[in-house]
């Protein structure tokens, strides 16, 4: 997994995780949403990091095949989690070590994005809760940023077969409660949440998607503070597979990671010119 490190933003550098949908179903870390999302954030510079794998469970692996339609969710859902929080891990290493090699890049924060496509979106948000845990001990230096949630699988089948509600859940809460309590502690905003769903998605209906936000949903996207609620994108006539329609995914997901981050370099500036001020006074 080779790096292409970036011009450095206001010392930050963004690293980002793409997940793919289920194995046993033919999910892998090449399927086109997957792979569009990869090539565009590594190919544009956005991300310093970007990083796609295949989980256990695709081809011919050893959790493959019938193995795979035995265990039981929770399994499934532990194996899936443990095996991003190491790939993460894995990452973070990978990304200081090169950043500390490039003369004057060793401070440099490393942001986190989760970006999941589909059965993929389900294992990045129950990791969130875990991740926001260990990440001080993995790397001090980095912080999760935000999620990307596109066409999680949240129908009846899903909900029974995956534990969808239950995985789509730690997505959801992470509400504006969250930020009052992250603002009060002095520390980051909470992730940066966006789901994107085609409103002809196969199992999923748009319905079933803002039952499971709640309240959630963000009202207003331009609000100062942001990261208190969950951005939503509605692709009109699209399907689960995004078929023609890639590209409008991956831009949406592009757009919303460089939004979110200038607004994370305007809080970040606005804290420092406070800091100064207080300082000089």
């Amino acid at each position: 997994m080779p790096f292409a490190l970036v011009p450095v933003w206001d010392g930050a550098r963004l690293e980002v995780e793409v997940l793919h949908p289920w194995g046993p179903l033919g999910g892998s870390c090449r399927e086109p949403v997957v792979a569009g999302c990869f090539r565009y954030l590594r190919g544009q510079g956005i991300a310093a990091w970007c990083c796609r794998y295949n989980t256990r469970g695709v081809g011919a692996s050893e959790t493959g095949g019938v193995a795979a339609w035995l265990a039981t969710p929770s399994q499934r859902n532990e194996r899936d989690v443990r095996d991003l929080l190491s790939v993460v891990e894995h990452a973070l290493k990978e990304a200081a070590s090169a950043a500390a090699a490039q003369q004057g890049s060793s401070s440099c924060r490393r942001r986190l994005w989760l970006v999941g496509y589909s059965h993929g979106s389900l294992v990045a948000c129950r990791a969130l809760q875990l991740l926001q845990e260990r990440l001080p001990a993995i790397d001090p230096g980095a912080e999760l940023a935000g999620v990307v949630a596109i066409a999680p699988p949240l129908g009846l089948i899903c909900s029974l077969f995956l534990d969808a509600t239950a995985s789509f859940r730690p997505f959801a809460q992470l509400g504006r409660a969250a930020a009052v309590v992250t603002a009060a502690a002095g520390a980051n905003q909470p992730p940066a949440r966006l789901a994107i769903l085609g409103t002809c998605d196969n199992f999923t209906s748009c319905e079933q998607l803002r039952a499971a936000l709640g309240d959630k949903e963000e009202e207003d996207e331009h609000e100062e503070g942001g990261g208190g609620g969950v951005q939503v994108r509605l692709l009109e006539g699209a399907d689960h597979f995004f078929v023609g329609r890639v590209r409008e995914v991956v831009e949406c997901v592009s757009a919303f990671i460089l939004e979110a981050e200038a607004k994370a370099r305007a809080r970040g500036r606005r804290r420092d010119k406070l800091e100064e001020e207080d300082q000089s006074g």
